[in-house]
């Protein structure tokens, strides 16, 4: 047998798997190199072959080795630098020099129905990014951006579990109507709600919309701005797996000082000898106080009431996809626990967000979240104080354990607030499925034309059942017998509401670059957003058992009143916008919009609203470019009218208010007039100018802006009063005007910036006044709603108080028509009698009033120092508010404890604060309101990152563990218990302390 041609057929193979390997090898060789950036070697630096997961890491000399194909394009990124690109080619070995991104002008953000690079933005946008909103102590999304953008006041009202925090974009611009931003959420209209419904890790961005030329593409409802929220999408890079979990431990913030037993029975003995009474203790104590007081025991009501309180969150996110489709799923859960006891906020949340790319020229995706909370409020009894006003010598529990119905019978004005939070049985279940379906069309026919159909669905249920059993005030406050005589307790109530919204918006955008020198974007939209709510009530009283809760109404022997209510809107809208850029230095943007509102009035449902914006990009200009220390200069002036609809349904119609009267022998149901028809109602119209510049100087170590706005809104949506044989008193019309005008600076610093170790300083001023330009047309002030011409519109508006009457004080020859009022006493307060006309006349009445401050701020401060070196991070967030007031709300009487305060006596003759007086008959006038300027310590966040170079070998692409202190000091003046909140005896705001880690695989 011939072997030859089978060993010819042998060696022919083998030297066709060589062949074919040398071609492999050639297709996929090793590459090497060494990162570095200006101070040497630069590990950590991600090494990745793009489009595709394959990659790998710097070592701590800064050297890598991948494999890859000759075709490849190899990406270098580190945060902190600008990533770059470079082709493999023939080369085998790539050294890098990392150049710092210390200002990023080339950023995406968005600016609504689109995004623009941000060194191409006229309109005035603030950008928080997720790193701020994620790495605080706080569940609220609001909270977590507080203080970090000028122009931006947010204050919180209540530290209660799911509360969210009041927002106000460059003041106010509304007597009557909203002062809320609108909030868009992945291109979609967040209606209603609560924004605790998404949770913080989900989101990408978020910015924030302050001047007409940004915020009027959303017309009627932008008048005071619109905050769009960004949330996470997959990415092109494979799948990953992000966990984050953290604990969080929070206290009372400031706990007020009030007066202990001894202090608070002197307190009330003073108040009897002012008004003559008895200082007897029998006269001095009620029946439980007197028991404790001769029994030596003391509570501390806020004790009681609050606790050191937990907070669990925990984040499972999927991320990834390839250039086709794309994925983000995350699902949350958070377990929050109050600071008063019995109170807590629980939420589960599911994001997707998938984007999926049919072909060249056909996309779609959908945004979608679904939420589900629980909230447990907390009881704060009579007036919302109780913890506050209750003796230190109330009775808690009765001899048997049981809580007492009052803890100061026979006084029976305060309710066991204890008990009212310990017994009471409350589920409060809110689900919300938010969703934005979307088609993207690349119209093949016509390069950079595409449209964009969005479908979003806003869908709300709620569901509450409260009881209150026996041993509460509520659930005491009726009692009926049953078959058997014997008494029956209990009220339970019930509510369900839902709400419906959708949205359908039509959008075109056109992209052409006509030639190096002139660029055009065109967008035009047309949507329509209709919303519906309905909601029905129902409740009964009596229970042989508290076993039955809400859920067998029918148990109760008496059934309460049920009530219903709806209501629903529709808006339509079209809008056009175009964007000019010329030689990449002047830049034009014009925008219009027309919306048309179902609540106005039929002759006056459609408003439009334009704006035109221009910028002027002075560093791109031959006599500055060549001018190394400035990197960006920018000039932007705008105009515009934006619009506000925030009024209820149907308030331009006539309504009925359902009343009772008598017929004869029996009682019967009628309708009574409520309002009057007003044909003409129509929208409030802000018209806003801002002046701003943008700079960028010595490579972006030193950046920020600085912006001037003026804004006037006319036709203020107000109700002006009547003749009363309409059978009204007032109806909503269209009258007065407002100004609101202020200047924005926001700073930005990179103190140090080494390889191992950087330093930046952000830093924003805000100064704002709001101001009544015109109320009814008759140049008169409306002094009944403390409403006054050239004031701002918020106002205190009292008798002036310079301190107390002293003893030895000549009150008679001060107060000299003596026969037309009644002299003072000393420990009263010394009230200025106003000058009229270079006169006083002696007597201290109505006309004595003046503005003594307002309770909104004028001026807002913020700055975060972080310092960054190899893996660790710290941060330092400071927050300060200026120009406030608020009243401490003390008991004059002496009837109930009060904050601790340096009253007048005969033997301390105090000028702070008046003599109590158990007849009740003191007129404090402003001695009782004080500066509320603070300056708060908002954020201590440290991190640290575990490099990457250590994770190799563990299948982990990250590991990080962070500390997150909150509002652990606060400097203030303010004698109550928080300056923020505003109105004493709220919800305590917190002090918190977190504790997270995140990983990523």
């Amino acid at each position: 047998m011939n072997k030859k041609p089978i060993l010819i057929k042998f060696f022919s193979l083998i030297m066709l798997m060589f062949l074919f390997t040398g071609i492999s090898i050639a297709q996929n060789r090793e590459i090497s190199g060494k990162v570095t950036d200006e101070e040497g070697p630069l590990p950590g630096v991600d090494v990745v072959i793009k489009g595709t997961t394959t990659g790998v890491i710097t070592n701590l000399d800064g050297t890598y080795v991948i494999n890859a194909p000759e075709t490849a394009v190899l990406l270098f990124s580190y945060v902190g630098y600008l990533p770059q690109e470079i082709p493999v080619g023939s080369q085998t070995y790539i050294d890098i020099l990392m150049i710092p991104d210390l200002v990023n002008l080339d950023e995406i953000v968005v600016v609504g129905y689109g995004t623009q690079r941000k060194s191409d933005i006229i309109g005035s946008v603030s950008s928080v990014n997720k790193e701020r909103i994620q790495n605080t102590a706080s569940i609220n999304v609001l909270e977590s951006v507080q203080g970090s953008s000028p122009g931006v006041y947010i204050r919180r009202s209540s530290g209660e579990p799911g509360s969210q925090a009041d927002i106000r974009i460059r003041g106010i611009n509304s007597i009557g109507a909203s002062n809320s931003p609108l909030y868009v959420v992945d291109g979609i209209p967040f209606t209603s709600g609560n924004l605790n419904d998404i949770s913080p890790n989900d989101i990408e961005s978020i910015e924030i919309l302050k001047d007409a030329s940004a915020a009027a593409i959303y017309g009627s409802r932008s008048a005071n701005g619109v905050v769009l929220i960004t949330t996470r999408r997959g990415t092109a890079e494979g799948m990953r797996l992000e966990f984050s979990s953290s604990v969080l431990f929070e206290k009372i913030a400031n706990k007020p000082e009030l007066f202990s037993g001894e202090e608070y029975l002197n307190y009330k003995r003073e108040a009897n000898i002012a008004a003559g009474n008895s200082t007897d203790l029998n006269d001095l104590l009620t029946t439980y106080e007197l028991e404790n007081y001769q029994a030596g025991i003391q509570t501390d009501w806020l004790d009681e009431l609050t606790r050191t309180a937990a907070t669990q969150n925990y984040q499972l996110s999927l991320i990834g996809g390839t250039e086709k489709s794309k994925y983000y799923l995350s699902g949350s859960y958070t377990d929050q626990d109050g600071i008063v006891i019995n109170s807590g906020y629980k939420r589960m949340s599911l994001k997707f967000n998938f984007d999926h790319k049919i072909n060249d020229w056909l996309s779609l995706g959908t945004s979608m979240l679904i939420t589900n909370s629980d909230y447990n409020p907390a009881e704060f009894g009579t007036d919302g104080d109780a913890a506050y006003k209750l003796s230190p010598y109330g009775k808690l529990k009765n001899d048997d354990g049981s809580y007492t119905l009052y803890p100061m019978y026979s006084d029976v004005y305060y309710s066991n607030v204890i008990a009212d939070n310990m017994l009471k049985e409350v589920s409060d279940q809110r689900t919300r499925i938010f969703n934005n379906m979307f088609m993207v069309v690349e119209l093949p026919f016509i390069k950079g034309l595409s449209y964009r159909l969005n479908y979003g669905l806003d869908i709300r249920y709620r569901e509450r059942g409260l009881y209150w059993p026996k041993g509460t005030v509520e659930g005491e406050s009726i009692t009926l017998e049953d078959v058997n005589s014997s008494p029956v307790y209990g009220k339970a109530s019930t509510l369900s509401s839902r709400s419906n919204s959708w949205t359908l918006e039509n959008i075109l955008n056109y992209k052409k670059e006509i030639n190096s020198n002139n660029k055009i974007d065109f967008t035009a939209m047309v949507s329509r957003q209709d919303y519906d709510f309905s909601e029905m009530t129902a409740g009964a009283e009596g229970f042989i058992s508290d076993d039955f809760l809400w859920y067998q109404l029918q148990a109760g022997k008496q059934q309460s009143l049920s009530e219903s209510d709806f209501e629903d809107w529709r808006l339509l809208s079209a809008m056009g916008r175009l964007n000019y850029n010329l030689m990449d230095k002047y830049l034009l943007t014009l925008t219009g919009r027309s919306d048309g509102y179902s609540a106005f009035a039929e002759n006056n449902k459609w408003s439009f609203f334009p704006s035109a914006g221009f910028a002027w990009k002075l560093s791109n200009e031959p006599f500055l470019s060549d001018i190394e220390s400035i990197q960006s200069l920018k000039l932007r002036l705008s105009y515009g009218h934006s619009g506000n609809q925030a009024i209820d349904p149907y308030s331009s119609l006539a309504q009925l208010l359902t009343s009772g009267y008598v017929f004869g022998q029996t009682s019967e149901n009628g309708v009574s007039p409520s309002s009057l028809a007003n044909a003409n109602l129509t929208w409030e119209t802000t018209i806003a100018k801002n002046a701003a510049i943008d700079f960028a100087l010595f490579r972006g170590r030193i950046s920020g802006s600085f912006e001037y706005y003026v804004s006037n809104t006319e036709s203020l949506l107000l109700s002006r009063n009547i003749p009363s044989m309409t059978g009204v008193s007032e109806i909503m019309d269209n009258i007065g005007s407002v100004k609101n005008r202020g200047i924005d600076i926001d700073f930005r610093t990179i103190n140090i910036s080494k390889k191992n170790f950087q330093w930046q300083t952000f830093f924003n001023v805000s100064k704002f006044k709001d101001e009544i330009v015109e109320l009814y047309g008759d140049n008169k002030d409306d002094v009944g709603n403390n409403w006054f011409i050239g004031e701002r519109i918020n106002v205190y508006y009292t008798q002036e108080a310079d301190g107390v009457w002293q003893t030895d004080d000549d009150i008679a020859g001060y107060l000299y028509n003596t026969n037309s009022t009644q002299l003072p006493k000393p420990g009263s307060a010394h009230l200025i009698d106003v000058e009229i006309d270079g006169e006083r006349d002696g007597v201290i009445d109505a006309d004595d009033r003046v503005i003594i401050g307002s309770p909104d701020p004028s001026l807002l401060l913020g700055m975060s120092n972080t310092f960054t070196y190899k893996g660790i991070s710290l941060s330092i967030f400071v927050h300060s508010v200026h120009g406030n007031m608020r009243n401490v709300n003390i008991d004059g009487a002496g009837r109930f404890n009060t904050y601790k305060h340096n009253y007048w006596t005969e033997t301390n003759p105090s000028n702070e604060y008046i003599r109590p007086n158990a007849s009740g008959s003191t007129n404090k006038g402003s001695l009782y309101y004080h500066d509320a300027s603070f300056f708060r310590v908002k954020d201590i966040n440290l991190s640290y990152s575990v490099p990457k170079v250590y994770l190799n070998k563990t299948g982990i692409k990250g590991l990080d563990i962070s500390v997150n202190a909150r509002d652990i000091y606060t400097y203030t003046k303010f004698p109550g218990d928080d300056p923020e909140v505003g109105l004493s005896y709220r919800y305590p705001v917190p002090m918190s302390l977190l504790f997270g880690l995140k990983i990523t695989m």
